[in-house]
């Protein structure tokens, strides 16, 4: 666990403040809590709603994001 967490936190994006929009049980949001566990700063919405995410965005400087979105036709 612990050289997963040292590569981890050698990740080029691992030195940004991330954000993840979507449920965190998913493969790809998983990876925030990943690197929430390897010291990176993490900011979470439970679901998307565009006003909420580029608010977080300007406020909280975010430089990297990760969004699931889910497409119903």
């Amino acid at each position: 666990m612990t050289e997963l967490l040292a590569k981890l936190r050698e990740l080029p994006f691992a030195e940004y403040v991330t954000h993840v929009v979507g449920p965190l049980y998913h493969t790809g949001p998983m990876t925030g809590v990943r690197l929430l566990a390897a010291g990176v700063p993490l900011r979470v919405l439970p679901k998307f709603g565009a006003e909420a995410v580029l608010t977080t965005v300007a406020a909280e400087r975010i430089e990297t994001l990760f969004m699931h979105v889910q497409v119903v036709a």
